[in-house]
């Protein structure tokens, strides 16, 4: 499987410093677009979208910022507005925290708004096959790293040891992902997280992609899919004893009680505009009546049909 993990400062929509929209969890353009390109595409068995939980709080956190923030600045606003104004003005206002919480105080009242409106985002239909990654159980390697002052850490004026959010993802992402079957994608905007594939251990550089850009993210997508589907004809036509014997009828050459099933030597996508009706050249030999048969032809793997077949007996 591919995973896709998203990094804060690409999964808000934000202005600057300050978030878009208070009133809910703002997500950026680009979330939705990988998450409607998987959907789109039914890859929710072959590639996942996946939050780390250090992600999820810091988008907490900035939402509850934030709405302390401006709330006090609106409350001082209207505070002076009715200074300026005295008895003709009449002003109102009233902040609906308490009714997604029973707590007292604004601030645990503002904790429990922030928590329901982050899981009205996580409970979109889109998201059915949203993984949240929790914390790492094994700090040892952030300890070392942080210790010895290496990447994502780094030093920042007097402080020896920034970065460790950074850190604490990426630790994240690598303790609850089998690099025996999976393969990764960061997709994050931080320049430092650019450089991970510097502090991975060799055997996962190779499957660690990271990536700030939405055209590059759905292009590994796409990369995917594509080995994804070669694969699956692969085994279709190797299985499919019909199929083959179809093939033989068109090529007017007679099948043996003892022949054996295609082994598909190359499999190339043919350039064709449609993502749901693909073609394929496809090379591919079996061997029948004690001679082996090099076959070459297009399939279309919606229809599951085959076209200009020509073959080759190698041992003729």
């Amino acid at each position: 499987m591919l995973k896709i993990f998203f990094d804060t400062n690409i999964l808000e929509d934000r202005i600057g410093e300050d978030l878009i929209n208070l009133g809910k969890c703002d997500i950026s353009q680009k979330y939705f677009e990988v998450a409607r390109y998987i959907a789109d595409r039914s890859l929710e068995y072959d590639v996942s979208l996946n939050i780390p939980l250090i992600v999820l709080e810091e988008i907490k956190q900035h939402l509850y910022e934030g709405n302390i923030k401006h709330g006090q600045s609106i409350r001082e606003k209207i505070k002076l507005t009715k200074k300026k104004f005295g008895s003709i003005l009449e002003l109102e206002y009233k902040f609906k925290y308490s009714d997604f919480s029973g707590r007292k105080t604004i601030d645990e009242q503002i904790e429990d708004y922030v928590n329901y409106i982050v899981n009205e985002f996580i409970s979109l239909p889109i998201n059915k096959k949203l993984y949240i990654t929790p914390f790492p159980e094994n700090y040892d390697r952030l300890i070392n790293r942080a210790v010895k002052r290496q990447l994502p850490f780094f030093v920042k004026e007097k402080i020896k040891d920034a970065g460790f959010k950074d850190a604490l993802l990426v630790e994240s992402i690598l303790e609850n992902t089998n690099f025996e079957e999976d393969e990764v994608v960061l997709f994050t905007s931080d320049y430092r997280l650019a450089e991970t594939n510097k502090y991975l251990d060799k055997g996962l550089q190779d499957k660690f992609f990271v990536t700030s850009n939405i055209d590059e993210c759905l292009a590994i997508i796409a990369s995917k899919r594509a080995a994804t589907i070669e694969t699956e004809i692969s085994v279709r036509l190797e299985r499919d004893s019909y199929f083959l014997s179809r093939i033989f009828e068109s090529i007017n050459q007679p099948l043996s009680k003892d022949t054996e099933g295609l082994e598909i030597l190359e499999i190339q996508k043919k350039d064709v505009d449609d993502d749901y009706h693909s073609e394929y050249k496809i090379v591919a030999k079996t061997i029948s009546n004690e001679a082996c048969y090099l076959l070459k032809f297009n399939y279309d793997n919606v229809a599951n049909d085959f076209s200009n077949v020509s073959y080759k007996i190698e041992n003729d």
